[in-house]
């Protein structure tokens, strides 16, 4: 695989809420998963400005995409669409997924898209055949 340095790592997830089913996660990714232990949830599915929204419970976050000290701007409309699109998915398939975990997943300069880095996705234990 292609080494990934450049860019801002975020965790985003998907896990069934017994009250609401799936939900989506977003927070800071990587080894500051466990460092910050911040996040931001929302029922699937999402449109924009849910995932807008989302991006602004994350400290400091919203402000790193826009640039940064020299950095160049992040790629937020890639993140956003991802955001959008994951929750899709998680939202037509809920009968079939318990969770979904993309940790991490680096955001690229601007107009360069996310890559993820590494993905879990679990089953609903109950699916048989399916």
């Amino acid at each position: 695989q292609k080494m990934i340095s450049e860019g801002v790592e975020i965790i985003l997830g998907v896990l069934e809420d017994p009250l609401f089913g799936p939900t989506l996660m977003l927070g800071w990714g990587g080894i500051f998963v466990e460092a910050f232990s911040v996040s931001a949830w929302r029922v699937c599915p999402i449109e924009t400005h849910d995932a807008e929204d989302m991006i602004e419970e994350i400290p400091g976050l919203g402000k790193i995409l826009c640039g940064i000290r020299g950095a160049p701007p992040l790629d937020r409309r890639a993140l956003v669409e991802t955001m959008v699109r994951v929750s899709g998915i998680a939202h037509a398939f809920r009968d079939l997924v318990h969770a979904i975990d993309f940790n991490p997943v680096k955001i690229l300069p601007e107009g360069q898209g996310i890559k993820f880095l590494d993905c879990r996705i679990v089953l609903r234990s109950d699916v048989s055949d399916k």
